[in-house]
């Protein structure tokens, strides 16, 4: 009888939170003897407590040695219910071996891209937004399923591009008579003659944020290509972070675009400035009175709180990050626009990792660098794994070519054909679980869950087919070298067995308990009772208190 996942849920609640592995716990010594032993094994004061602290982590219940001494007899009961199930032979059966190769990849899998792709991505993420980087680009675009003509057009352009700013050329001028960037243009925006101002990690495609990284500030412009074409990039500026600041502001704008106008609006902005004390309440009057900006004027230059993701020349963020307390004002920034004072009202220290994990998981949840990074390891466990696929025998299984739909494939009748193979890699770890030949009927499982891949051709769903199962076998091997998720496993497994065997023994009755022992005939407890009896009489337990007494007096 397979046992309902809810229903096996509800036993683990009760029974496998007591199932610490017998492998895991500490051989006794001298100063630990057993507390409890049986035929198959013994339990120690620390595998005990270990198991106590397993079962009431996040209750209030005392550990004192009476508690210790009721929970030891039932420990006791739980570890001789899982060495009969080992005895009589559960762990053997093919239908509770399944349960336990599901379970084990249903945990390993996500742990295994969790430690192989998310956390370096995450790490690298965060590293690299502890810095932001000013930069200036020329896009030359060309579709990524351009025809090669047009490719090598592009290409040939962009080089010319960077042969003539080598050469002395202007890069701005460059930008604005060549770049398909069309922000080139737009004057007092991210953008403008190429100069896409402070900008951090995640707020770019993969490929241009790598070089932006990765180039010297004031090296070569240098070439890479993305998915909007070729880019021309200038590094021009590599700094710390600035924290999130709040931020008000004075803007004297000249009358016209004279050189008087501007001679007369600077005069202006330098009395104010000389005027100004690093007081919050006189910066916000004299903006009232007498900024040009009236967005903000009235709200005595209040600006709000000024991010990464906002743009603002860099003239001008390099000015607030020179404001280091609360209060301080800047020098004069000067712009096209203006003349500008910022005052700095706040700051927000940068974030922990942990303050911002989150954030960064969301980030990486829209950028195509995790699946990129999730395929490059899976084509590196194939290489590692040496895949061969029979395409004669697919063809002549399926009853289909390499490019039908994969639907075909349910039309036919799932035998055992060998359809690829898999081989362990020469340092393979010891229990890897999944088969090293993958069948036709495996293939046909596996369409009958993946119902997205059957529009897709024979070749592509049988190349998905393969590349998960050779991500799951790597997993279930990792999963093995990892204490926490192996004891979790563990624990999965002996709560299954005793499962098992008490729905067999207890829970229906045996044939041979006689009639007036039968569940029918006895409370349940009394029956259930009376079975653990019987399995402490046949397996010599014994349950030493004093021991536990003595230890639990000597631990602090």
């Amino acid at each position: 009888m397979r046992t309902p996942p809810l229903l096996l849920a509800v036993l683990l609640m009760g029974t496998a939170l007591f199932g610490a592995c017998q492998t895991l716990a500490p051989a006794p010594s001298s100063t630990d003897r057993p507390v409890a032993t049986y035929d198959g094994g013994t339990i120690t004061y620390e595998a005990l407590h270990a198991a106590w602290n397993r079962q009431h982590t996040g209750t209030a219940v005392a550990d004192t040695t009476q508690e210790l001494l009721t929970f030891l007899d039932q420990y006791l009961n739980y570890r001789l219910k899982v060495h009969e199930a080992r005895q009589v032979g559960y762990d053997a059966q093919p239908a509770v071996q399944q349960e336990i190769r599901d379970y084990v990849q249903e945990r390993a899998r996500p742990a295994f891209l969790e430690a192989h792709v998310t956390a370096p991505l995450l790490d690298t993420l965060y590293q690299r937004q502890q810095q932001e980087v000013r930069t200036r680009h020329i896009l030359i675009r060309v579709d990524e399923n351009a025809p090669p003509e047009d490719t090598l057009a592009a290409y040939n352009q962009i080089h010319a591009l960077r042969d003539s700013v080598q050469a002395g050329s202007d890069f701005a001028a460059l930008a604005r008579t060549a770049s398909d960037d069309p922000s080139v243009q737009q004057r007092g925006q991210r953008g403008f003659e190429g100069d896409l101002g402070y900008l951090s990690a995640g707020q770019l495609v993969d490929s241009y944020e790598d070089a932006m990284y990765r180039h010297p500030v004031d090296a070569p412009p240098a070439v890479v290509r993305s998915p909007f074409g070729y880019h021309l990039i200038d590094v021009l500026d590599r700094q710390s972070r600035m924290p999130r600041t709040r931020i008000a502001y004075l803007h004297i704008r000249p009358d016209d675009d004279t050189p008087a106008a501007r001679e007369a609006a600077r005069a202006r902005i330098d009395s104010l400035a000389a005027a100004l004390p690093p007081d919050s309440t006189a910066f916000a009057e004299a903006a009232r009175l007498y900024s040009d900006d009236a967005r903000t004027a009235e709200n005595g230059g209040e600006l709000g709180w000024l991010s990464i993701q906002q743009y603002v020349p860099a003239p001008f963020r390099n000015a607030v990050r020179a404001l280091d307390t609360d209060g301080a004002i800047s020098e004069v920034v000067v712009l096209d626009t203006g003349f500008y004072l910022i005052q700095r009202r706040a700051a927000e220290p940068l974030p922990s990792f942990e303050e911002a994990e989150p954030e960064l998981r969301t980030q990486l949840e829209n950028m195509p660098r995790t699946e990129e990074r999730r395929q490059t390891l899976v084509d590196t466990l194939r290489a590692a794994r040496s895949v061969t696929v029979d395409t004669a025998a697919v063809r002549t299984a399926l009853g289909a070519e390499w490019t039908d739909r994969a639907s075909s494939m349910l039309q036919t009748t799932p035998d055992s054909t060998v359809l690829a193979a898999v081989q362990p890699p020469a340092s393979s770890a010891a229990g890897m679980q999944s088969p090293d030949t993958l069948r036709h009927e495996g293939l046909h499982r596996y369409l009958r869950s993946h119902t997205d891949l059957r529009t897709a051709s024979v070749g592509e769903a049988v190349d998905h087919w393969i590349d998960d199962t050779v991500l799951n076998q790597a997993a279930i091997a990792w999963a093995a070298s990892q204490p926490d998720l192996r004891q979790e496993i563990e624990l999965f497994t002996d709560g299954l067995l005793v499962f098992e065997l008490m729905q067999d023994s207890v829970w229906t009755a045996p044939d041979d308990v006689a009639p007036e022992a039968t569940p029918a005939a006895l409370a349940p407890d009394r029956y259930e009772q009376a079975y653990v009896q019987r399995l402490r009489d046949r397996h010599a337990a014994e349950l030493y208190p004093q021991r536990l007494r003595e230890q639990r007096a000597s631990t602090p």
